[in-house]
């Protein structure tokens, strides 16, 4: 009850009068807009910021106060539940009671342990190839949106130390590097240090094709180089297929071979067949494998072409009559001023039946004579026929 004294003036006349105010009595309260935070990670002081109580008054009317003023008091809220709390339940539920003048409300808050990042951690970019690698990294979901996902750094294992991931340090060669995480502790994550995944960089497929080379017959003539290219590889030289600066001898260490052979190869149709060229790493037992890239090797093929005599084939003849030593036919022919012998191992020796000999025959009998098919010469100079007689 509050007394407030009231003048009143009438006809030049003024009178004082004392006037009794009572106040209104809030007879009950009631819950009008929660706050805005119900959700708590432990250890968190209470925040009603946003909520509002609709106090009720003994005359019947009514109003809307924040519950942030200093009169509304909060009780029965524990920011640390879980000291006493037997158990790992994940949260808890607590019912918070606004006081304001003896009248009472209450709320449900919930409060939860420190949250475990490793339960819903991911990693990006942790499994490329090598030359398109990108800087691995974690993503970490909110699953509170009103918690705070913790700060992090990303290690990964070089084999001797753990090297901080940055925008520049990151693996690059192709191997598997054990990751570290450590979760970097705020008020809604707990610190921890998670080792449970690679960033795996996975070696570069490339083929490399041994090159078709083509050589004409000759005994003594050497070899064209045998050469390779790397699919993806310009015509000016530039390389495509491996990565940044690796060089293909420094690097890859290819070797280049073909069969051994020099005569000229057909088929069974008289087609022109050659010798395998085939690539292979230097390693050995390593044919397709190498620390940067895998190869496929295509293989080439080395085709030795006949010889084309454009002149006449002359022979030489020993005499024919038996004497028991063999009797070899030599071919010649005229190249400018040189004579050209063909070698022995062109000259083929046939008997009457078509059997091939293993070299010139002794015996007396019918015998053929003829130039290999390393050399292309005129049909009537291929084939000489002779006897050996008593």
């Amino acid at each position: 009850m509050r007394e407030r004294l009231h003048s009143i003036t009438y006809g030049g006349k003024t009178a004082a009068i004392w006037i009794y105010v009572r106040d209104r009595i809030v007879v009950s309260i009631e819950i009008n807009a929660a706050p805005s935070l119900l959700v708590y990670p432990e250890k968190m002081d209470l925040d009603l910021t946003g909520g509002s109580i609709i106090r009720r008054f003994d005359d019947g009317t009514w109003d809307v106060f924040p519950m942030t003023n200093g009169s509304v008091i909060p009780q029965h809220y524990n920011k640390d539940p879980f000291a006493l709390l037997i158990g790992d339940d994940p949260y808890i539920v607590q019912t918070v009671t606004l006081m304001y003048r003896n009248c009472p409300a209450t709320i449900d808050v919930r409060t939860y342990r420190k949250l475990d990042a490793s339960l819903n951690l991911s990693y990006t970019d942790t499994v490329s190839f090598y030359g398109l690698v990108s800087q691995p990294s974690v993503t970490i979901a909110s699953v509170i949106p009103s918690f705070v996902t913790p700060s992090w750094n990303l290690f990964y294992y070089d084999g001797s130390v753990w090297r901080k991931v940055t925008g520049t340090v990151f693996p690059t060669l192709p191997g598997t590097y054990p990751i570290r995480v450590e979760i970097i502790e705020n008020a809604y994550y707990k610190a921890m240090v998670i080792e449970n995944s690679d960033i795996i960089v996975v070696r570069k497929f490339i083929e490399v094709r041994a090159d078709n080379i083509l050589k004409t017959y000759g005994p003594t003539a050497p070899d064209p180089e045998l050469t390779y290219w790397i699919e993806g590889d310009q015509p000016d030289g530039s390389n495509t297929s491996l990565v940044w600066n690796d060089g293909v001898q420094d690097v890859l260490k290819i070797i280049i071979r073909r069969v051994a052979g020099e005569d000229v190869l057909f088929g069974g149709t008289g087609e022109l067949l050659g010798y395998r060229i085939y690539c292979e790493a230097a390693a050995p037992g390593a044919d397709n494998q190498n620390d940067r890239y895998i190869i496929n090797f295509v293989d080439g093929v080395f085709t030795i072409e006949p010889r084309t005599i454009a002149g006449v084939l002359s022979r030489s003849v020993p005499n024919l009559q038996y004497n028991g030593s063999p009797k070899t036919v030599s071919f010649y022919y005229q190249q400018g001023s040189s004579t050209i012998w063909l070698s022995a191992h062109d000259v083929i020796y046939t008997d009457a039946g078509g059997a091939v000999l293993p070299g010139p025959p002794i015996e007396v009998g019918h015998y053929h004579a003829k130039v290999s098919g390393n050399y292309n010469v005129r049909d009537i100079d291929r084939d000489f026929e002779f006897d050996i007689y008593i």
